[in-house]
């Protein structure tokens, strides 16, 4: 199997079987009876591969259970078989000599409370092909090296369940998935901790987990310094379907995972969480922050083809995109086409610190974008979009708080453009349906919002735009700087400023505004325009214009001698030095 990075246009499994349930603290599914297991004791640390040795060792009760008969001196394995490890032993590191270990029948491997160790020495730690279930509880697994898994590679379509358990400095050489690599079949991780694991491939991807096709889920437990050569700093989703429930994915002070600085960093996506195929990934709750991605996506990467939900107060924050092309960012999400649906959830203080990087919270190719009851707050780019940059596709905010972003300032402006919001392309529809933009900054254009020739922007059902602003000397737009079509309906555009033109729109050369039933209160602007500059067509219906302000003309609006504006029922009071030009 190989995973392919499919960017557009770019050169570019049921719960464990155990009687014991409070050992293993997890429980999928109520699970059928089992008769006549056999328990093994593990009471020997040696790696017993000729079956010699005084003791039972874990290779020994492995090779028992896969066969139903003894060997060296373990008991004949049943169906169903259980391991646990003597107290003689508990706290000590059993190192593999005798390279890894396959499972190929239904198997319990519980260690919770006798804190043993694994050690793989540099070699994988187990390979699963059975298409039964096989759990792992209260273990800590290290040093595993294979091409896929380092510690666990789960091939044989069953079920693998691990609990309680510790993931520590394992590799995967090849496709990857440092610490675990899974396909078909079903794996669930529940409170466990992944630390230190690496895909070093060329293509090595997941290091801590790849899951590669069928069901993953997550649940609790921490990420962190985990690191992938091509992509997934922690997680590579290729298909199938990946849930996290409230995991903690990243840290402080460096802890974070990171996508891209092995080897040839080749690109270098999803420093947190990768998507390579067609997916459907599902983050309930929990963080991603302080990770990184050399190219996109410092938090998360999404492909074409796949879905991708963040909801319960998932929290996105402090992740980088270092990607220096203008089409390279996304520091909190990156969405190569496909859909990402936010909820209930919060993206800040993510950067896009490449050169030329975009989407400081967000960065969107083409596909949906829909943010919900959400909030993006103090992200950064260098180049455009502060909070979010889309080219192409369809974005939509709904009763959402898109504050404090900004493009161009923080980091050196290239040319910064849209502090909450940038549109590039020519084929893209928003929509900003209530909520907020509010204390956006850019440095030249579109403190608030930038919108693209060709594409659709429309601000409604009371949404409110306040307190943006441009803050170079010949900025201009300190709302709205509009190239395309803009809607203002029942909206509200208020305290926005600007040094040159247009305190809260611009509608420029190749724009198209209408205006109905909006409030404009109280913008400024520097030279001309304190609520609106017009360039091309504008159309101004029904709406208020108080106490707007700008130096020379047109405290409500100013209208280039060769464009055209038509308005009726509008409103005027305390505009100054006048309300036209």
């Amino acid at each position: 199997m190989s995973i392919i990075n499919r960017k557009r246009n770019r050169h570019s499994k049921s719960a464990g079987r155990s009687a014991d349930r409070s050992a293993t603290s997890i429980e999928y599914g109520k699970l059928e009876p089992r008769l006549a297991l056999t328990t093994f004791v593990i009471n020997s640390v040696a790696d017993d591969v000729g079956g010699t040795l005084i003791g039972i060792s874990l290779r020994e009760a492995i090779i028992a259970a896969n066969t139903n008969a003894a060997f060296g001196n373990a008991p004949a394995g049943t169906s169903g078989d259980r391991i646990r490890f003597d107290p003689s032993i508990a706290g000590r590191t059993l190192l593999l000599t005798g390279g890894e270990m396959q499972i190929t029948d239904d198997l319990l491997i519980q260690g919770a409370g006798s804190n043993i160790t694994i050690d793989g020495n540099g070699n994988g730690i187990f390979r699963i092909t059975t298409n039964e279930q096989v759990s792992f509880g209260g273990l800590t697994f290290i040093r595993g090296s294979a091409a896929v898994g380092g510690a666990i590679a789960s091939v044989g379509g069953g079920t693998v369940v691990v609990t309680g358990s510790t993931f520590r400095a394992n590799a995967a050489t090849g496709l990857g998935g440092g610490a675990i690599y899974h396909e078909v079949g079903n794996l669930y991780v529940t409170d466990s901790t992944f630390q230190n694991n690496q895909a070093t491939g060329g293509a090595g991807s997941g290091g801590a987990i790849l899951s590669a096709s069928g069901l993953t889920s997550v649940r609790g437990g921490s990420m962190t310094v985990n690191i992938a050569n091509r992509a997934g700093g922690a997680i590579e989703v290729i298909d199938g379907t990946f849930y996290a429930f409230d995991v903690i994915v990243g840290g402080d002070a460096g802890r974070g995972n990171s996508a891209g600085p092995v080897g040839s960093a080749n690109p270098g996506n999803g420093g947190g969480l990768h998507v390579s195929g067609v997916a459907t990934v599902g983050i309930t709750g929990g963080r991603f922050f302080g990770n990184f991605a050399a190219g996109e996506g410092g938090g998360l990467w999404n492909q074409a083809g796949s879905r991708m939900f963040i909801r319960s107060n998932a929290l996105i924050s402090n992740n980088v995109a270092g990607g220096s092309a203008a089409d390279d960012g996304g520091g909190g999400v990156f969405n190569n086409g496909g859909s990402v649906y936010i909820s209930t959830s919060s993206i800040v203080n993510n950067r896009a610190n490449g050169a030329n990087g975009s989407g400081g919270g967000i960065f969107s190719t083409a596909g949906t974008v829909l943010v919900s009851a959400s909030t993006l707050s103090g992200n950064v780019a260098a180049r455009a979009g502060g909070g979010v940059e889309i080219i192409d596709g369809n974005l939509r905010f709904v009763g959402s708080t898109v504050s404090n972003n900004d493009a161009g300032i923080t980091l050196t402006a290239a040319p910064g453009i849209g502090g909450g919001l940038h549109v590039t392309g020519s084929l893209a529809f928003v929509v900003v349906s209530g909520g907020q933009f509010s204390n956006n900054r850019a440095f030249s254009e579109g403190g608030g919002l930038w919108n693209q020739n060709g594409s659709a922007l429309f601000i409604r059902d009371g949404a409110v735009i306040t307190n943006n602003s441009t803050t170079g000397s010949i900025s201009t737009g300190g709302g709205v700087h509009n190239l395309g079509y803009l809607s203002a309906l029942d909206a509200v555009f208020s305290m926005n400023s600007t040094a040159q033109i247009g305190g809260a729109i611009v509608n420029g050369a190749t724009g198209q505004l209408s205006v109905e039933n909006t409030s404009f209160i109280q913008n400024a602007s520097g030279v001309r325009g304190g609520a609106i500059y017009n360039f091309k067509l504008s159309k101004i219906l029904n709406s208020r214009f108080l106490s707007n302000l700008t130096s020379f003309s047109g405290g409500a609006w100013f209208t280039n001698p060769t464009a055209i504006t038509i308005q009726s029922g509008n409103t005027f009071s305390g505009n100054a030095p006048n309300n036209f030009n």
